[in-house]
This record gives structure tokens, C-alpha cells and sequence, in this order.
């Protein structure tokens, strides 16, 4: 079953890839509930419109690159996501419209790498003391 997830994981990031002969830019999916136990490559993504939705997607294992993805509008949400154990990975990403929303996730023990403190519709959970908000490694 590992393997068919992820050929399924990789059609979907390659037609979200930037220069997609396929584009799928736009488009809305929904990975409610999914568990994310594998790689997953967003490097060079785009996210112009559309709602892309993570919400209480349990992010517990392997890497999720999001390097260099560009959010210039629609919405990605991240509501009620466990981040307990992958590393996701935004370095490089930009932000420059639409809303990227982790305010509301339901574990961030494991935060997600490279976010940038503020960008344009970037929104972080609220501190809980003694924990970052996010991890520039």
C-alpha cells in the first residue's frame, strides 16, 4: 500500500509543479484526516488560487519539502494537522498573497523548518511558552 500512496502523492505534486504539462495550479484538493508517513516533493509548487487543505493531516514521518513553493493566492490550511514528526521543509518559499494557515493545528511539537516569522497571508500558532513558533534550521 506504501508504494501506491506514493505514486499517487507523486501525480499530484508533479502537476503542481511549476511548468507542469498538466497544470493542476488552481486546482482544490483535499488531504483531510491523511496520514503523511512518506517523502513528499512540493519543491517549486504553485499555489496561485484554488484551497488546498491539510487540515487534520498527521504529519508523524518521513520529509516534506515545500522548498521554493510560491503562494500567491488562493488558500492552503493546515487546521487541526498534527505536526509530530516529519520535517517539513519551507525554505525558499514565498509568500506573497492568499493565506497559508497553520493557526489552528492541533500539534505543533514538531514544527515545520524555513518559515519565515511574517509574510503576506502567512499565519503561525500562537507561542506556547518554551516552544518556537517555527525552526529556520
Amino acid at each position: 500500500m506504501g508504494e501506491v500512496r506514493a505514486t499517487i502523492w507523486r501525480l499530484i505534486t508533479t502537476h503542481l509543479h511549476k511548468g507542469a504539462a498538466v497544470s493542476w495550479h488552481g486546482a482544490d484538493l483535499d488531504f483531510t484526516g491523511i496520514p503523511i508517513t512518506t517523502d513528499l516533493d512540493f519543491t517549486n509548487t504553485l499555489f496561485p488560487s484554488g484551497t488546498v487543505r491539510f487540515d487534520q493531516a498527521n504529519f508523524s514521518a518521513g520529509t516534506v519539502n515545500f522548498r521554493e513553493a510560491k503562494f500567491s493566492g488562493g488558500e492552503v490550511h493546515f487546521i487541526g494537522a498534527k505536526f509530530s514528526g516529519s520535517t517539513v521543509d519551507f525554505h525558499g518559499a514565498k509568500f506573497s498573497g492568499g493565506t497559508v494557515d497553520f493557526k489552528e493545528v492541533h500539534d505543533w511539537s514538531h514544527p515545520a523548518i524555513g518559515l519565515p516569522e511574517r509574510a503576506p497571508g502567512l499565519r503561525l500558532p500562537p507561542p506556547v511558552a518554551g516552544e518556537p513558533t517555527s525552526r529556520h534550521e
